[in-house]
């Protein structure tokens, strides 16, 4: 049978072509992942005495785009990003994220996420 979708994505305009065929459906895996330092006056408290969730997030930001461009085929995104308690002068105390990695081979799925599980555990 067909199932006709609009592509959501740019590939088909940027090849300049009115229809495509979808060859696999990728696999999903989603995640939230959670860090908590210690949240403190970005005044008064010295930098080697912080300890910044924001920063362990922002590390496996860039884990996560690393990854998803290491494999073709493999997408690999951070779509929400929570910083607490959220103050313009406060040392983030927590940082919570969602990860979304996709591919249509499940063992090339696993394992990238567990490539961005392992820096994960290590950045805690």
């Amino acid at each position: 049978y067909l199932e006709a979708h609009i592509e959501q994505g740019p590939v088909l305009e940027s090849l300049g072509l009115p229809l495509g065929v979808v060859p696999a459906i990728l696999g999903q895996t989603r995640a939230w992942v959670r860090f908590v330092g210690h949240a403190g006056h970005a005044g008064t408290q010295p930098m080697d005495l912080r300890r910044d969730a924001l920063v362990a997030a922002a590390e496996l930001v860039t884990t996560v785009e690393r990854v998803g461009n290491a494999l073709p085929g493999l997408r690999a995104t951070v779509g929400a990003l929570t910083v607490l308690p959220g103050g313009t002068n406060v040392v983030p105390g927590e940082a919570r994220l969602s990860i979304d990695v996709r591919h249509a081979s499940d063992a090339v799925r696993a394992e990238a996420v567990d490539e961005i599980y392992a820096v994960a555990r290590g950045l805690a």
